[in-house]
């Protein structure tokens, strides 16, 4: 959201979906967002519960979004990566036995893990 120099009525927002068909994962329904956190890179994190994926979405990965009439919503797959979670699956399918509740970001190192990945 950019607030403008006369909010509310400067405001402009953005919204970006989760692609339900993900060009990159063809045959995974990309859906049902729970547990949204940004990192210090502005990259925002979602779980999925339909995929059961782990997901990322970088605005700078968008190209000449601003200047698309539709650039917001499923429309804009480009910014998304899906990451398969490995997991069991029940016997028999593959349906996911594993699914997400949420997902946290350790913005501040508070667990010290956040050195190990940094470059």
């Amino acid at each position: 959201m950019t607030v403008g120099d006369n909010p509310p009525a400067t405001c402009k927002t953005e919204v970006y979906e989760p692609p339900f068909d993900n060009p990159k994962r063809p045959g995974v329904e990309a859906f049902g967002t729970l547990g949204l956190a940004v990192d210090t890179n502005g990259i925002v994190w979602a779980a999925l519960t339909g995929s059961a994926d782990l997901a990322s979405f970088d605005r700078r990965k968008l190209q000449g979004a601003a200047q698309r009439p539709k650039a917001t919503g499923p429309t804009v797959s480009e910014g998304w990566t899906l990451y398969p979670v490995p997991s069991p699956k029940f016997k028999g399918t593959t349906v996911s036995a594993d699914h997400f509740y949420h997902n946290w970001v350790d913005r501040y190192d508070t667990l010290g893990l956040a050195k190990m990945y940094r470059s």
